[in-house]
Formats: C-alpha cells, sequence, structure tokens
C-alpha cells in the first residue's frame, strides 16, 4: 500500500487529471508529477531541437520574438491594457482576452477542467516566457479583480494559476482593476 502525503488525490480521467478525495497516494501523486514532467520534457524537446538546427546553421523559421524587433506591433496596446482594466464579461472571456494579446502562442495560457473538494473548477495557468509584454499583461491582470477572486499561485518563471468555480466561468463580472467590491451580473433571458 502506498503511504499517503499531505496533498489531494489526483486522478486521471478522458479530460486529464482530476483532483478526488482527501489525500494523495504516493502513486496517484507520482503519476500526475511524472504527467506535468511528460509535458515539460515534450516542450523542452521542442525548443532544443531548434536550437541545434540554428547551432549548426540551418534556416530556421519559428516566430519572430517581439523582444528581438524594433516592432512594438507585438506587445499590446495600451488600448488592450485599457481593456484588461476595464473588462465587464465572464472569466472565459477575460481569459481569451489575454490570450489574443499573449506571446508567443497561446500554449502558454491553459484551461484545465478540475475537481476539488467536491466543486467543479477551471484550473487556469499563465507562463508569460519571460517576454516583458506578457508581464506587462501580467501586472494589469494582478490589479483586477480576477486576480482577486480566484488568484492560487505564482511561482519563478512568470507562471501564475486561478482557480475559477465553473458555476462562475461563464458568469458575467465587472473583472477589471479593483476600485470596489466585484458586482456579479445576473443575466436574464
Amino acid at each position: 500500500m502506498a503511504e499517503a502525503v499531505t496533498h489531494r488525490s489526483v486522478e486521471q480521467t478522458d479530460g486529464g487529471y482530476v483532483c478526488a478525495g482527501d489525500n494523495w497516494t504516493g502513486t496517484s501523486y507520482l503519476a500526475f508529477r511524472l504527467h506535468v514532467a511528460e509535458e515539460e520534457v515534450v516542450q523542452l524537446r521542442s525548443e532544443l531541437e531548434v536550437l541545434r538546427a540554428a547551432a549548426s546553421g540551418a534556416q530556421v523559421t519559428v516566430g519572430t520574438d517581439p523582444s528581438e524587433t524594433d516592432d512594438d506591433d507585438d506587445c499590446p496596446t495600451e488600448e488592450q491594457l485599457e481593456h484588461l482594466r476595464t473588462f465587464q464579461g465572464t472569466p472565459r472571456q477575460f481569459v481569451e482576452a489575454i490570450r489574443a494579446m499573449w506571446w508567443p502562442n497561446d500554449d502558454y495560457i491553459r484551461e484545465t477542467p478540475v475537481t476539488r473538494d467536491g466543486t467543479d473548477h477551471v484550473d487556469v495557468a499563465m507562463s508569460t516566457v519571460g517576454w516583458s509584454g506578457n508581464e506587462e499583461i501580467m501586472g494589469v491582470v494582478t490589479a483586477t479583480f480576477f486576480h482577486l477572486l480566484w488568484w492560487q499561485t505564482t511561482h519563478r518563471g512568470g507562471h501564475s494559476t486561478y482557480l475559477v468555480p465553473i458555476d462562475q466561468y461563464d458568469a458575467t463580472w465587472d473583472l477589471g482593476v479593483l476600485t470596489g467590491p466585484p458586482v456579479p451580473h445576473i443575466s436574464t433571458p
């Protein structure tokens, strides 16, 4: 029998991993950590292939890092940032507004359905990959009700996670910059 650790149980389903129960067994925790590590290895192998090709002198086209160009068109505009500051809509729409500005692509923003403490949630994970434009976006996000209501963790490397109850993910809110208490909007059919 596996020794229990002081975490929640994680079980694999067709939709990914979900939390269930009160404790992780050593094996379910290890399965979850293995899954996370495997995803990271895939990403690192992809980056390593590009770096090896570039080092060998091969022509590599994977997109342009906006931080290495003189063109500021890829950086979030003040209008886009203001849209987040004054955002009214659903958490799903808020994440989509962020995704529309994110560089290099939306692989660095993930929405994963999970169950914790018997409640269904959407786990939103965002990684800035060190790009100053993404850091600027997160600077605005951390001043919003979205961050206040659902922030879970921030880790070195610009990785932040949010946990939004599924029944609130498509509810309309004033999610912009903190100016007063958050106000859910009740839609009538």
